[in-house]
């Protein structure tokens, strides 16, 4: 039977799996040129082809209208279709999304030691909050 976190423990592996994240998306962006605000939409938009501009907005926790700019912005770098109030990825787009979440997922994962482990820190945290 795993041992039981203290909060303090769970907020530290938190803030642990955050930095990790963070530091994998970095990487992910990597020499695209894109900020991260903008990889975001179109990793969520290569995720959701489609989806409503509302959406994709709500599901980064960002503002109908932030993402709208961003939004703008990624269809003038012709990384998305010039569509109203849904968010396509054109192909360049599709590709670069694609690629970015794979060096998302490999860096996190490797950082964490594997896939194995992300898991077990998940259901970890998971079944900490669960008991609190």
């Amino acid at each position: 039977m795993p041992r039981s976190m203290n909060p303090m423990d769970f907020v530290g592996a938190f803030e642990h799996l955050t930095r990790v994240y963070q530091q994998a998306r970095k990487l992910a962006v990597g020499d695209t040129g894109l900020s991260e605000e903008q990889m975001s939409v179109l990793t969520e938009a290569t995720r959701r082809p489609g989806s409503p501009l509302g959406a994709v907005a709500s599901a980064l926790s960002m503002s109908a209208s932030a993402a709208a700019k961003v939004v703008r912005d990624l269809v003038k770098k012709g990384l998305l279709k010039d569509e109203p109030e849904v968010v396509e990825p054109t192909e360049q787009g599709q590709q670069i999304g694609t690629r970015a979440m794979e060096e998302l997922w490999s860096g996190f994962a490797s950082a964490l030691g594997g896939a194995g482990a992300i898991a077990n820190a998940v259901a970890g945290l998971i079944n900490t909050a669960a008991s609190a």
